[in-house]
């Protein structure tokens, strides 16, 4: 079963910003075992899992890192 993630990572009009955050989180879908799935990396991060779990502990962990 492939499991999907999709996070909001954009700054309003803060582009480098914007890239500082998707990156973080696109290092973050690797450490948990996904792949990048991302249509348009400027608005929203997509990463894509086998495993239920790990999706899960991603998103967690990348809601975290996200917060202000």
């Amino acid at each position: 079963m492939v499991c999907r993630a999709k996070l909001r990572v954009k700054v309003p009009g803060d582009r480098a910003a914007t890239d500082k955050r998707r990156d973080m989180v696109l290092k973050l879908v690797e450490e948990h075992g996904g792949k990048s799935g991302t249509p348009n990396p400027r608005r929203h991060v997509v990463g894509i899992f086998t495993d239920k779990a790990a999706m899960k502990a991603f998103r967690t962990e990348a809601r975290a890192a996200l917060s202000p």
